[in-house]
């Protein structure tokens, strides 16, 4: 993308034809003022800190109260005894079959969705989009508390339809992707990386946060916690309406990428707008999977890293089983994990960023490719070492090296974005989207490696982590599999920083 307008050029023709297809030399700021700028990012990091410390302090009591349900249910002639539960099997067995179809149940809408509103980011604003994913994120939150409440008429299986409230906003995958998509509109690309780490450093500060408050909430009662943390999570709605529109600071429209589109758009007709939006959403499949062979490797490869995402998903049971740890002491381990990748994204890739652009003098997608290849093979070799780890101290170390692959996310965007052109949120919905069917297929896996690994016993209690790494290593090929010169094509478009 280049950093600024080329409009003018004596090679230019005096009467432009209308262009089809993506601008992949991206859409050009227009000036912004600074204090807007700074407002658009910090109701950003508000929103995201927000957000995932509300979640922790939300999750973790009610992981507390569904085991305790379960451990009801299948020892019904026994008095509740959290240390009993904690370490039978077939409790921790059930509670990760029920979490895992959960997670499946919830991100199905976001399949559906995710595209579609990515598209609307594009054409509406993110501002809209964003408010309507928030409400909804609220309501998945409403509904968990509903079923929570009322255990002793229904069955906890009703905790699965909470995912239906994604309809409204797509949920998490685009809500990610439209607080990215407005910093990269406000951002000239040299230091977009920079302000992605930026976030995620907040990010990475809530998930230390939210497990530490989540502590002390619970002290005061867990359903004190719950309240605590949709609290928190619905104050996001608040912070949404403080965001400001981003897609004015670009100084062109929306480019259509098929010449049907233009003629639909001209009629204002709903048959011809729905046609337009089928006819854009090819288009985008085409162009992003097929035509662009960077863009579609690196997007594919997202569906094998989204695993080691998952990985919580059975990470604090993992620990909590075989290492016998109480939930508190569990969720203060993951807490060190978080502080490794806090640190990781405050101070080594920012230093990094720069080592690669100034001294070594990289073209910018050249920079994130070498970042995103680093990060890999620290998530490889650290989920590998999870599943080795027998002891506390080794554990908490392979959690170390996994921390190290934090910046895999904020580099893949930085580099997807020099591609991406004017269409950025939907690429970055799409980025979403390919999450989303890794975390469709991770959820049901990883529970059931976990419940062969429980019964299997020994080493093999650490079967979904070997699996986790074997994925990263699919991955990691396929990265490496994106050829220089498919590079070097868009590098002649992305900008080196002087």
């Amino acid at each position: 993308m280049a950093p600024h307008d080329t409009a003018g050029s004596e090679q230019e023709p005096l009467l432009n034809q209308p262009q089809i297809g993506p601008d992949i030399t991206g859409p050009k700021l227009t000036g912004i003022p600074t204090r807007r700028k700074v407002r658009i990012i910090a109701v950003a990091i508000a929103i995201v800190a927000l957000f995932n410390i509300g979640s922790a302090v939300f999750q973790i009591p009610l992981n507390s109260l569904v085991e305790e349900h379960i451990c009801r249910r299948i020892y019904p002639e026994r008095l509740y005894d959290p240390d009993f539960c904690k370490g039978d099997a077939a409790v921790s067995s059930m509670q990760t079959f029920v979490d895992g179809w959960s997670s499946t149940f919830g991100l199905l809408p976001a399949v559906i969705f995710s595209i579609p509103y990515g598209l609307l980011a594009d054409k509406w604003g993110r501002h809209k989009i964003l408010l309507l994913t928030t409400i909804g994120l609220f309501f998945y939150v409403l509904h968990s508390i509903t079923v929570l409440s009322l255990l002793d008429y229904i069955d906890l299986r009703w905790i699965w339809a909470a995912g239906l409230w994604f309809a409204i906003g797509g949920g998490t995958p685009v809500l990610v992707a439209s607080i990215y998509a407005a910093i990269s509109d406000v951002v000239e690309p040299e230091t977009r990386s920079q302000y992605f780490f930026l976030l995620g450093t907040f990010n990475l500060g809530g998930s230390i946060v939210g497990p530490i408050l989540s502590v002390l909430a619970i002290q005061q009662g867990r359903w004190f916690a719950i309240y605590l943390g949709s609290g928190l999570i619905g104050s996001t709605i608040l912070a949404a309406l403080l965001m400001s529109e981003t897609r004015d600071t670009l100084s062109h429209g929306l480019r259509p990428l098929v010449a049907d589109e233009m003629e639909c758009l001209a009629d204002g007709s709903l048959s011809n707008k729905a046609r337009a939006l089928l006819h854009e959403a090819i288009g985008i499949a085409r162009y992003q999977f097929i035509e662009n062979k960077l863009l579609g490797l690196s997007l594919i490869s997202l569906i094998f890293t989204t695993f080691g995402k998952m990985l919580p998903l059975i990470l604090d049971k993992y620990a909590h089983y075989r290492f016998d740890l109480s939930w508190e002491a569990v969720s203060l381990v993951t807490s060190m994990r978080h502080f490794v990748a806090l640190c990781v994204t405050a101070i080594v890739l920012p230093l990094a960023d720069t080592f690669l652009r100034k001294t070594l003098r990289l073209p910018l997608i050249h920079k994130d490719m070498w970042m995103v290849r680093a990060s890999i093979i620290c998530m490889f070799f650290g989920a590998l070492f999870i599943g080795i780890a027998n002891t506390i101290q080794l554990y908490a170390a392979s959690l170390v090296i996994f921390g190290l692959g934090c910046g895999y996310e904020f580099a893949m965007r930085g580099m997807l974005a020099h591609v991406a052109g004017d269409r950025v949120a939907t690429v970055y919905t799409t980025m979403s989207l390919m999450e989303t069917i890794g975390d469709l297929i991770s959820g049901p896996l990883m529970a059931k490696n976990y419940q062969d690994g429980l019964r299997l016993g020994g080493v093999w209690i650490g079967l979904p982590f070997f699996v986790v790494a074997g994925l990263f290593a699919v991955a990691g090929l396929l990265v490496w599999c994106v050829r220089w010169d498919n590079v070097k094509r868009v590098e002649e478009d992305a900008p080196v920083d002087n």
